[in-house]
């Protein structure tokens, strides 16, 4: 249910050529994601889904018009973007540790790092209650999951129509149970969806991936510092998922292999008021405030060398040592090369990059990318440039070949000879447009013939 939105590896490209954190055989690597790339608030009523400087988190218990766990913050990173290789597979990742951190901004609520029982959200009166034993109540963590037609998170622009849910997606309804189109994924419970999000409509105790636990050293029952604009920041809440459980782990791998992580943030606070009231409050990315704290993700993960994973890494059809020209052996962390067609870089500027991607580049090991018959220019000063006008090395930009300029030799005087090829680029990546004049035409056929018949009438008089 996850997604990363590139082209090609275009994102773990981005992350080599940035000298994005490389993974080796033997250590386990940190990568922070700070601020995530996704936070959304998910609830029915809001307005500016993907842009809210704030995301408040409560409960909406025995209110058949909303979920129990009814104001939720979606958080997502790109893992590929941030440096670990999406496309292997999963016991390839050995994955040690992942946090997720989110900061309270503003509401006055009591903390509580313990797992509160259904029973006790329900009415005193209901024969089913049971008093909590302790104050305040927890901030929970859980997976994503989707529906509505969505397959994937995705971290990318905005692309209405698709199957990825994005930011500004729309939360699938306004008033109801089970509707929103992103929610909080648990696993065991009785949801057909592992939808945990009713929990205490459907009588069970999902089990947190985590529970948020104070940075500050709070002891519970402590009331929860807030923030203030441009003075101070509330209290850090840091969740450290449970990788222990089996499936929980499972999620996280597939994730990794997508290129996508993503999480949910949900309570069950009481509250008369959403942002202010005696519930969470957290920070997302898009709040201006120079004291506001985007909530993080931090995976601690070891994976296979690039050039011994099983994966082309790079892009360039070949995969892993002794194959790809990139690699010195299978401890190399990088299959890209040294050579302009196996470097990760657009070293023309055509906005192409490497071999098979740049059509200059013929093979991984070639040292340019602009070779004279993809180079954008007229080298031989005759009709035509480049294999195709010029248009690939110009961006896709009709280029003048010859516009107001005479066709020297090869088909007399003459313009317009926009966006024409050169005759003898026959493919992109030679390195020479030969000119028709000179001694490179037609004129030196008749030159060759004349010379040859002078030295067969020489030999007939020596005869």
């Amino acid at each position: 249910m996850i997604h990363r939105n590139a082209l090609r590896p275009a994102a773990w490209l981005l992350a080599a050529v940035l000298g994005a954190a490389v993974t080796s055989p033997s250590r386990a690597t940190v990568f922070t994601i700070d601020p995530v790339d996704f936070d959304r608030w998910a609830y029915p009523f809001n307005l500016v889904p993907g842009t809210r400087t704030q995301a408040p988190t409560f409960g909406a218990v025995d209110n058949t018009d909303f979920d129990d766990k009814d104001g939720q913050l979606v958080v997502a990173a790109d893992t590929a973007a941030a440096g670990i290789q999406p496309g292997l597979s999963l016991t390839d990742y050995n994955v040690t540790s992942v946090k997720v951190r989110v900061t309270h901004q503003i509401g006055t609520f009591t903390y509580d790092p313990t797992y509160d029982a259904w029973e006790t959200y329900l009415d005193p009166a209901d024969p089913d209650y049971v008093a909590d034993s302790d104050s305040g109540r927890p901030i929970e963590l859980y997976g994503v999951g989707l529906r509505g037609g969505y397959t994937a998170i995705s971290t990318g622009p905005s692309d209405p129509g698709t199957p990825v849910f994005e930011e500004d997606e729309t939360f699938g309804g306004t008033l109801g149970e089970r509707i929103r189109n992103v929610f909080a994924l648990g696993f065991g419970g009785p949801d057909p969806e592992d939808d945990v999000s009713n929990s205490v409509d459907d009588e069970y105790d999902p089990t947190p991936w985590a529970i948020g636990l104070s940075t500050s050293g709070l002891s519970a029952g402590d009331a929860v510092p807030e923030g203030f604009p441009g003075s101070a920041t509330g209290e850090t809440f840091e969740f450290t998922v449970n990788l222990a459980d089996p499936d929980v782990l499972e999620y996280v791998r597939e994730g990794l292999r997508a290129g996508v992580l993503a999480f949910s943030v949900v309570s069950m606070h009481e509250t008369a008021e959403q942002a202010g009231g005696s519930n969470p409050n957290f920070y997302t990315s898009n709040d201006f405030d120079p004291f506001a704290v985007a909530p993080v993700i931090e995976i601690e993960v070891t994976v296979p060398p690039a050039c011994s994973d099983g994966v082309d890494n790079d892009g360039d059809t070949f995969a892993d040592w002794p194959a790809d020209p990139g690699c010195s052996g299978t401890n190399d962390a990088s299959e890209f090369g040294n050579s302009a067609c196996d470097d990760g870089q657009d070293n023309d500027n055509d906005g192409l990059v490497d071999f098979p991607d740049d059509l200059g580049c013929q093979a991984p090991n070639k040292i340019f990318e602009n070779p004279q018959c993809q180079d954008g220019n007229n080298n031989d000063n005759a009709q035509g440039i480049d294999f195709d006008g010029g248009v690939t090395a110009s961006n896709g930009a009709t280029v003048c070949t010859a516009a107001g300029v005479p066709l020297q030799c090869c088909t007399g005087a003459g313009t317009g000879c926009d966006g024409a090829a050169d005759p003898q680029c026959v493919t992109p990546f030679r390195n020479k447009e030969r000119s028709g004049c000179g001694l490179l035409g037609a004129e030196p056929l008749v030159l060759l013939g004349a010379l040859r018949w002078r030295r067969r009438r020489r030999a007939q008089v020596r005869a």
